[in-house]
């Protein structure tokens, strides 16, 4: 177990935190930000693990949502994708806190840890091309046409999900529905789930849940 001071070292990367810097951790660690544990006893002090802070700095260095506030859509499968990006920054930081507590330690070891971190950062890339590379490929011309009417319609948006689409009873079109998120003028998200019928390329009808 790391105490807040522990923590604050491992966080600030510096041996030597100011009072400022621990007071800081312990608020991160009362408010939940930092996952760590107290006793009952009156006064106790606040603990956390090497695991639950390599799990906050991931976090704090995933991509600010509000950065692609502005965009029409954000790219398919964005929430996947921070999830792996999470997931392999965790460990990536995990490392580095690890690697900094056995600095007395043989230097092969600081190598293996030093190559560990390397080859996490290439997964880094190679998660990134493949999960990238299906998102460049040309939309299908009935997720244009919904997006296209969403963006006329609603202004900010962020597709959640696309179900798999059914031909129309005549058979010249397409019914698919949709999850997504959209602002309000009051700037509120708000999440809906509609079906659009598209024809030539082409919303004609929208059917809300």
């Amino acid at each position: 177990m790391l105490s807040a001071r522990q923590a604050s070292k491992l966080i600030h990367a510096t041996d030597r935190p100011s009072e400022q810097q621990v007071m800081w951790v312990e608020r991160q660690l009362k408010t939940g930000k930092i996952v760590g544990v107290r006793s009952k006893k009156a006064n106790a002090p606040w603990t956390t693990t090497a695991t639950a802070i390599a799990q906050y700095m991931a976090e704090v260095n995933l991509p600010d949502p509000a950065a692609t506030a502005n965009s029409q859509a954000a790219p398919r499968g964005s929430a996947e994708l921070g999830d792996v990006y999470r997931d392999v920054l965790k460990d990536y930081f995990l490392a580095m806190i690890f690697r900094r507590g056995q600095r007395a330690r043989s230097k092969l070891f600081g190598r293996a840890v030093a190559v560990g971190q390397v080859l996490t950062l290439l997964t880094i890339v190679a998660m990134t091309v493949s999960a990238i590379s299906p998102l460049l490929a040309a939309a299908p011309p009935e997720h244009t046409a919904i997006e296209t009417w969403i963006g006329e319609n609603t202004g900010r948006f962020d597709i959640v999900r696309y179900h798999p689409g059914n031909p129309t009873p005549e058979g010249q079109g397409e019914q698919i529905r949709v999850e997504y998120r959209y602002s309000n003028p009051g700037g509120k998200v708000v999440k809906t789930e509609r079906v659009f019928t598209v024809v030539g390329g082409r919303v004609v009808g929208v059917e809300s849940f």
